[in-house]
């Protein structure tokens, strides 16, 4: 039966049919080693050559391959940062181009607002003139009250100027007063009547007054001719149709920002707090704004800005004043980096040898010195104040109009 011993250096080892390399060598029953296996040992150290030199072609052509894919990659890599570059400045361009058809399409809105208001002054000033026109016919016709000839018991009364006092002064000396008052006509008698018994001193007349079906001579109310006999409708003034309030559309567009006195939102506004609206109900403001301000729940709703504790900034719309910002996105606070100043006179110091010390500070130039001077520095220093910078201001409700 063959061993195993242990040797001081590695050598080719066949042991149980396998070779292997270390420091056991297998020896024959004798315990010695066996030179026969020497020829094997060589012809295995030539197969672990012939092994190692296949594995580091292996792994170079290995290598050389990892080499080539990181290559390609890296290729591929560039290829692909330059087509987004390229989609990046489409997207830029096409982003400029919408915005300058916003602009436009803001401008000429609000010239058509402009023109609007223009044209509703216009319509109200000619309806206070046409409403002071009908006026003074209307105190005309308050004023009509004259009447014709009148024939009392054979004698004829001649019509004088509108009055409401009527003078009966054909020898009865009867006149006819109306009070404003209770608007009936008390007779006055001053003089004989033909019975005294049938008169009645301050009574009053009773009985049926006549009965006017239409004026004496007909009127024109804006154009229309009216004489009482018919009912009239003014359907124009001064050649111009009347509109209804409701007819007369709101000179400002929807998502349009004002600012009130007052805790809560006028008619036709929404508080700007950021709050999620119905996107059917708001229709017009949805249609304005979108989901700039937010989505809401995504589907039915969509948020109001919240100009809160804000101010607003103008959209900077390629100017270059506030770069890259979005129209509707909101900034922090923020304070621009700034230096400040400390200024100093220029101070020597001089360093010698002399009495009472190696050293001693002097002003005499005459020493044998090392000079210096002071010179501005940058420095941080605490300070105290609020969490905010902020010019005067005051507080206003912000809305939106939809």
């Amino acid at each position: 039966m063959s061993r195993t011993v242990f040797c001081p250096e590695e050598v080719i080892v066949i042991s149980n049919g396998k070779a292997d390399i270390g420091k056991i060598v297998e020896l024959g029953n004798d315990g010695k080693f066996d030179p026969s296996v020497i020829p094997v040992i060589d012809d295995l150290q030539t197969e672990i050559t012939a092994e190692v030199t296949a594995r580091k072609e292996a792994d170079e052509q290995l290598q050389a391959n990892v080499d080539a894919e990181a290559l390609a990659r890296t290729n591929a890599d560039a290829k692909l940062q330059s087509n987004m570059d390229a989609e990046a400045s489409a997207r830029t361009s096409a982003d400029s181009d919408l915005q300058a058809q916003i602009t436009k399409e803001v401008t000429t809105r609000t010239d058509g607002d402009t023109a609007l208001q223009s044209n509703i002054d216009a319509e109200a000033a000619t309806r206070a003139s046409a409403d002071k026109d009908l006026q003074a016919q209307i105190d005309i016709l308050k004023g009509e009250n004259a009447f014709s000839n009148v024939l009392v018991n054979g004698t004829t009364i001649e019509a004088a100027s509108a009055t409401d006092t009527i003078e009966l002064a054909a020898g009865t000396n009867i006149a006819l007063n109306a009070d404003g008052a209770n608007k009936k006509v008390t007779i006055a008698v001053d003089g004989k009547v033909a019975s005294a018994a049938e008169a009645d001193t301050a009574a009053e007349c009773s009985g049926n007054a006549s009965t006017a079906t239409k004026l004496a001579a007909a009127r024109t109310i804006n154009g229309v001719s009216f004489d009482g006999s018919a009912d009239i409708t003014i359907t124009q003034v001064n050649g111009k149709s009347i509109a209804t309030i409701d007819q007369i559309p709101n000179s400002l567009a929807a998502g349009a920002i004002q600012y009130f006195a007052r805790e809560t939102a006028p008619d036709g506004w929404l508080k700007a707090d950021g709050s999620a609206v119905s996107r059917t109900q708001y229709a017009d403001l949805f249609a304005a704004v979108g989901t700039m301000f937010g989505a809401g729940d995504g589907s039915t709703t969509f948020n109001l800005p919240d100009l809160r504790g804000e101010f607003i900034r103008g959209f900077d719309d390629g100017r270059g004043v506030d770069s890259n910002r979005i129209l509707g996105s909101s900034q922090s606070d923020a304070t621009k980096t700034h230096y400040h100043q400390i200024e100093s006179n220029y101070n020597d110091y001089y360093a010698g040898t002399g009495n009472g010390g190696p050293f001693r500070l002097t002003g005499n130039d005459g020493d044998t010195s090392v000079d210096g001077h002071a010179d501005f520095y940058t420095n941080t220093e605490n300070s105290t104040g609020g969490t905010e910078t902020r010019p005067r201001n005051m507080a206003l409700l912000a809305c939106i109009k939809y």
